[in-house]
């Protein structure tokens, strides 16, 4: 990022030294000249003095707000705002206030308040980047401040970025040292603006400026300074960099001098690697080991490095490893530029094992060593190398302050990315206490993210701190869009408060102060009692600090899972604290809860037990699901609490829609108890909504008793059809047989007809059967019969009233049922079957029936169904009639059937039949009857009939008929034809 343009940018630097009623602080006024010349040098900045206002002890507050505003206004580059003084603590609201010289903790209206402070400087709307930097006590509090995103700091996106750099964290004082020329921190703002940085380029961004900064207080013992930003805020450059345009290699801690080496070694210096093996051997052989060991560091100080990397080699070729290593870890003692191409050769030479002893020994040397070392070796481009050495170096340190001193260190030298590298790498081999400590040390140099990176490595490490501490990093990481970060403290923190209540609630203030949403989070989502007693003294607490409602939500969402008996002894502690109300609210919401459900079938069964009616039914009221209630109903059932689960069922506020999923999972036994116990209309609804399946399910495993059946019996027919269609037979029976006559036979002529047949088989011979069958139809009844057994159908057949029966048989489907029709004595037939339909009986009679029936019918039928049977039926029908009737029968047949059924009757019968019709059918008829009946009916006619029809007969037949007459009858029969005729007919006879 450039340096900003001096000629677009603003700058206000504010002191207060003359104080009245605070210590005096004479070093500020040199602080503000100073900064005031060197932001103005052209070679830092080159600001122009007019855009740089100086408020030397300004007396009222309107005097600096006034400033400020004009200057953002101003200001289209960057705001750089300046403070140093005293800052105090608003205590109602912690606020940080900007003192002038009349103002203290007693005097604050005489101080600038830190919101108003930051509200003016943020105005600016055409300034893009802003810097404040405070050097006061407390000044820390301006982090909050000016970096919380709830406060709505940074204006989105048209701000780019806003930095705040403070002396001092919250709660410490700044340091002034008495006599100095400037104040501790300010006074390292200027040694660094005046003689640069050296690992910055050629312009210095705050970030490095803070890092210097924060390196020379520590190294001093004065308070460490804090930083923050927002988008991008610490890449902002402040001025150039006087220690030189280039990037300048780094410091290299003090070291003493080298040791000149001694004459007896000057020789060696120049030796050839093989050679010095030769003499350390040699040495070593002859016993002198001390010698051997400070030639090798005269040769490990003194011989350039990739020499001291050849002779590492010899040695290890030569068998020689511990002596190599000697040689290296003399080398740590060279300066830090050196060591990194000495690693780079080791590795070069192929030696590993080698260069990771070396790493090791640097690892362990003091911190500034080990970062110059890594600062070289990521200047060399040996990232590599680097990243395994300051690997080493954590893991060589197990103190918390050794690793804070080497992440310090490290960022001095500005290693600042390759810090979050390095803790990335190692965060899961660190220990939760070294965890927080160095993400305490990353959040005070504004690297928040990845300090909580390693907080929410180590949640409980965190949560165990003070609760103010805890609320504030939890209202941070919420307020940084990282609430599942949030969540981890927040569970730990309420984890290691179960069973203590106060500690809960400390916590609750605290983050109430911070952030009420983040407070609630905690009591809702993570927070849970270990027993009602905890709820209720944790309760009690927050409403004796003025937070009710959430003291209720504690007791409620406890309700959500306490068993039974801790639901009611914490109802009970709430009414004895004359808390009725929020008693009530407890119970519905122990209803409401989605588990648990044994608990609070035991909570409902314990009140109903006590008779505690009102209690219980404000806990089913809180039952909203339907399928919680079926759950419940089935563990009171289990249990024998038939009562109580009635009693759940008709006090739910789902009530129709629980019953209508309630029904279908129940034993039938149960679900038809439930059904009775409910009013007449509530069961009616009942049953039309969970249908005729689900009520047919009953029905099949119960007797139909009469409260049952009396509810089935308001569904209309179509329902009971479908009932009576999904049962077994004889349930079935069993039910229509006890429903109402008229509404049994609406619902049954609904029924299919094959299982309406089963039905009837098994009502049987029932009287019920006499009652709703009889109220049938014809054509509902004729179908069924058609498909019942035989035997049962024939029973049925005979109760069946004579209109119902004659009815059935009407229908086409009874006609070819002869066996079923043999059981119906024809007088029934005759007495109840309308005229018109009885001849078309007459065929699908059996014959001895069918003869029956024509001859109980009316004349003027029994030609229509004599016509349609056979001749065998027509005679015996005529053998039972009168003479005449039977005269009638036959005179109606046809030619051909009257001869067929003449020629079958008896021979008297014929003779009457025959001396009625004409001559030709009589002839006809009795030529084809047999010759002895043809005699015989001849000899019984009436002379003059039957010589007329011996006459009407082919001569041959009549001869051979006569033949069979006795002779003298014959002669008188003859006696009345013509002597043509008779002689003929003697001449044939003879």
């Amino acid at each position: 990022m450039a340096l900003p343009d001096p000629l677009a940018s603003r700058m206000v630097l504010i002191g207060v030294s003359d104080y009245r009623r605070m210590p005096e602080l004479p070093a500020v006024r040199n602080n503000l000249t100073r900064l005031r010349e060197l932001f103005t040098d052209p070679e830092v900045w080159g600001l122009p003095p007019e855009n740089c206002t100086v408020l030397d002890d300004p007396e009222t507050v309107d005097e600096v707000l006034d400033a400020l505003h004009r200057a953002a206004k101003a200001a289209r580059d960057t705001l750089v705002v300046y403070f140093a003084g005293h800052g105090v603590l608003n205590s109602r609201t912690a606020e940080l206030n900007l003192c002038l010289p009349g103002g203290d903790n007693d005097n604050l209206h005489k101080a600038v308040g830190y919101n108003d402070f930051r509200g003016v400087i943020l105005d600016s709307d055409e300034c893009e980047r802003k810097i404040v930097i405070l050097d006061c006590c407390n000044s820390g509090n301006a982090i909050g401040a000016m970096g919380d995103e709830r406060t709505q700091v940074a204006d989105q996106s048209r701000i780019e970025g806003t930095y705040v750099m403070t002396s001092a964290a919250m709660d410490r004082p700044a340091m002034a040292p008495v006599g100095a020329r400037y104040t501790a921190f300010t006074g390292e703002l200027i040694s660094a603006l005046e003689a640069g940085l050296p690992h910055a380029a050629e312009v210095i961004d705050v970030d490095s400026l803070y890092f210097h900064v924060r390196n020379e207080l520590t190294a001093k013992n004065f308070p460490s300074p804090q930083q923050r930003s927002r988008n991008e805020g610490r890449k902002l450059v402040v001025a150039r960099n006087r220690h030189g345009r280039s990037v300048v290699p780094a410091p290299h801690p003090a070291r003493s001098a080298r040791p000149e080496p001694p004459p007896a070694f000057r020789a060696a210096l120049g030796e050839p690697p093989a050679k010095l093996v030769e003499r350390l051997s040699s040495l070593l052989r002859e016993g002198a080991v001390p010698m051997a060991e400070d030639l090798l560091s005269v040769l490990a100080l003194h011989r350039a490095e990739q020499e001291v990397a050849a002779l590492a080699l010899e040695l290890v070729g030569n068998g020689q490893a511990a002596e190599a290593d000697r040689l290296l870890r003399a080398t740590v003692s060279r300066p830090t530029s050196e060591l990194a191409p000495l690693l780079s050769a080791l590795l070069e030479l192929d030696l590993p094992e080698q260069a990771e002893a070396l790493m090791q020994h640097v690892a362990r040397e003091p911190t500034a060593a080990v970062s110059g070392c890594a600062h070289e070796l990521y200047s060399a481009g040996e990232g590599g190398i680097a990243a395994e050495l300051l690997d080493h170096a954590v893991r060589a340190r197990s103190e918390a302050a050794e690793l804070v001193d080497l992440i310090t260190a490290l960022w001095g030298v500005g290693l600042r990315a390759e810090v979050d590298q390095l803790l990335e790498r190692n965060s899961s081999t660190l220990s939760a206490a070294q965890l927080v400590v160095i993400g305490d040390t990353l959040r005070v140099a504004g690297r928040e993210t990845e300090a909580f990176d390693l907080y929410v490595r180590a949640p409980e490490q965190v949560a165990a701190r003070d609760a103010a501490d805890v609320a504030s990093l939890v209202a941070t990481l919420r307020g940084a869009g990282r609430e599942r970060q949030a969540g981890l403290i927040l569970a730990s923190a309420t984890r290691l408060a179960v069973g203590a209540p106060a500690r809960v609630a400390e916590l609750f203030r605290a983050l109430h102060s911070f952030d009420p949403d983040a407070a609630a989070v905690m009591i809702t989502d993570h927070w849970r009692a270990a027993d009602h007693n905890d709820a209720a003294v944790l309760a009690q607490l927050l409403r004796e600090a003025g937070f009710s409602e959430a003291a209720l939500r504690i007791c409620t969402d406890t309700a959500a899972w306490l068993s039974g008996p801790a639901t009611v002894a914490l109802v009970r502690c709430l009414r004895a604290e004359g808390r009725p109300i929020d008693a009530n609210r407890v119970l519905t919401a122990a209803g409401s809860r989605t588990d648990g459900h044994e608990d609070l079938a035991d909570l409902l069964a314990q009140l109903w037990s006590a008779q505690a009616y009102p209690d219980f039914k404000r806990v089913v009221a809180g039952v909203a699901d339907p399928d919680i209630v079926n759950k419940l109903v089935e563990i009171l059932r289990s249990n024998s609490l038939g009562e109580v689960a009635d009693a759940v069922v008709a006090g739910s506020g789902t009530f129709q829609a629980n019953l209508v999923t309630l029904i279908p999972r129940q034993r039938p036994s149960d679900a038809v108890a439930l059904v009775e116990s409910l009013a007449a209309a509530s069961a009616t609804d009942l049953l039309a909504n969970v249908g005729p399946t689900a009520a047919a399910r009953m029905l099949a495993a119960v007797e139909p008793r009469p409260a049952f059946v009396a509810l089935m019996a308001r569904m209309p027919p179509e329902y009971i059809a479908i009932v009576v269609q999904e049962v077994p037979p004889t349930p079935a029976a069993d039910f229509l047989a006890a429903l109402p006559v008229d509404k049994a036979a609406a619902a049954f002529s609904l029924v299919e007809p094959d299982k309406a047949g089963d039905v009837l088989v098994a009502i049987g011979k029932r009287e019920a059967v006499a009652g709703f069958v009889a109220r049938l139809p014809a054509e509902a009844v004729a179908p069924v019969l058609s498909r019942m057994p035989m035997s049962a159908a024939s029973s049925l057949v005979a109760r069946l009233p004579g209109e119902l029966l004659a009815g059935v048989l009407a229908q086409d489907g009874l006609s070819s049922m002869p066996e079923l029709l043999r059981q119906v004595p024809v007088e029934r037939l005759v007495a109840h079957m309308p005229e018109r339909d009885l001849p078309r009986l007459a065929p699908h009679l059996p014959d001895e029936q069918a003869a029956q029936l024509l001859s109980l019918l009316p004349h003027h039928l029994t030609g229509r169904a004599a016509s349609t049977v056979s001749s065998d039926v027509v005679a015996s029908a005529a053998s039972r009639m009168s003479v005449g009737s039977a005269v009638q029968l036959l005179a109606g047949l046809s030619e051909e059937q009257f001869a067929e059924a003449v020629a079958k009757v008896p021979a008297r019968l014929a003779v009457v039949v025959l001396a009625t019709v004409p001559v030709d059918l009589a002839a006809i008829t009795i030529v084809d009857m047999s010759v002895g009946r043809a005699a015989r009916v001849i000899s019984l006619l009436p002379v003059e009939i039957a010589a007329a029809v011996v006459v009407a007969m082919p001569e041959e037949a009549a001869a051979n008929i006569l033949r069979g007459v006795h002779p003298a009858r014959s002669t008188e029969i003859l006696s009345g034809v013509s002597k043509h005729v008779r002689r003929r007919l003697f001449g044939l006879m003879r």
